[in-house]
């Protein structure tokens, strides 16, 4: 099962998906206090990069208000 983390912080976005438990994909960018377009940004390349087929999605707390 795959599943997706999303860590948004005070200046960076985090992404990971593990398979299991293998990382399988991750990225990391600074938001630059564009919090939703960076995130936006960020699953769209996820998606294209094949990774849309995800069991599970785990945030932190300040990512849940995105979601």
């Amino acid at each position: 099962m795959k599943a997706l983390g999303v860590d948004i912080g005070t200046g960076s976005i985090s992404l990971a998906v593990v398979d299991e438990e293998k990382l399988i994909y991750q990225d990391y960018r600074l938001h630059r206090g564009e919090i939703s377009l960076t995130l936006k940004e960020m699953l769209d390349i996820l998606l294209k990069e094949g990774k849309e087929d995800i069991d599970y999605v785990a945030v932190s707390p300040m990512a849940a208000a995105f979601f």
